[in-house]
């Protein structure tokens, strides 16, 4: 398990050494003003039964980068207490010097075929640990709300599909991204939104053993803070069975100018 930890902290690392194109653009919650917010609901088993509702609201936008600060709020009793704030570091987006290869592709997503330019990056150097190899299929024409590829790459509205190999001599991680679904309707209270629908897997193995392997799908709506509507997370992490389904229950959206 140290070598996990090591991937995770080289992860962080990692960061500062991809992209210098951090833009707060690169992020979920850009967009919406202060005082927009999420409710979400979150059941199922994560190794035990889980039922919670959280608050997620846009506090304030950060003088320094732009980017937004989230405050959580925890429901206890039928009322929401204020529980962190958060600020999350905007999604990566890889640099032209890391781009090793690219060419044109026909997928079928959705029952549609999309011609796609596939491009594809590498970083590979001894100094730092861990390898990196990222593909983004990107299309003209498409508009897919944003999302992160494993929490920290930023895939834009033009990508369909991503996949990224993070690897150490111990330790590996794949996560994947692939839009399935071109219009499915979610009704939230009176609201009936149009989403996009990706697939979704991740997993880390440690000297050949599996540690996390999850699979899952996400609806997605511009419409919405925060833009993940729904969730559905099934499989094994770190010896937990993984059950889970996350969905958003009511929202406020105030866009930013």
């Amino acid at each position: 398990m140290g070598k996990i930890l090591i991937v995770s902290v080289s992860l962080v690392i990692f960061r500062s050494a991809v992209a210098q194109e951090k833009d707060a653009r690169n992020g979920p919650w850009f967009g919406f003003d202060v005082g927009s917010w999420v409710i979400v609901h979150e059941t199922g088993t994560r190794g035990e039964k889980v039922d919670n509702k959280t608050k997620i609201a846009v506090s304030k936008y950060r003088d320094d980068d732009g980017s937004p600060e989230m405050t959580w709020y925890i429901e206890v009793k039928g009322k929401f207490e204020k529980r962190f704030e958060e600020f999350r570091l905007p999604g990566l987006v890889a640099e032209r010097k890391h781009h090793v290869g690219s060419e044109k592709q026909i997928l079928v997503l959705g029952g549609k075929k999309i011609p796609c330019k596939l491009e594809e990056y590498a970083w590979d150097d001894p100094k730092r640990t861990p390898k990196v190899k990222l593909k983004l299929w990107r299309a003209d024409g498409v508009s897919v709300p944003y999302r992160d590829l494993d929490g920290y790459f930023a895939l834009g509205k033009d990508v369909v599909k991503a996949t990224v190999l993070l690897e150490s001599k111990e330790a590996r991680r794949e996560a994947h991204a692939e839009v399935v679904s071109w219009a499915e309707t979610i009704q939230i209270g009176k609201r009936t939104l149009s989403c996009i629908r990706e697939k979704k897997a991740e997993k880390l193995t440690d000297n050949g053993v599996v540690i996390v392997d999850e699979k899952g799908e996400q609806w997605l709506s511009d419409e919405v803070p925060g833009r993940s509507v729904k969730v559905i997370r099934k499989g094994k992490n770190f010896g937990r069975v993984v059950d889970i389904e996350r969905r958003v229950l009511d929202f406020y959206s105030k866009k930013r100018n």
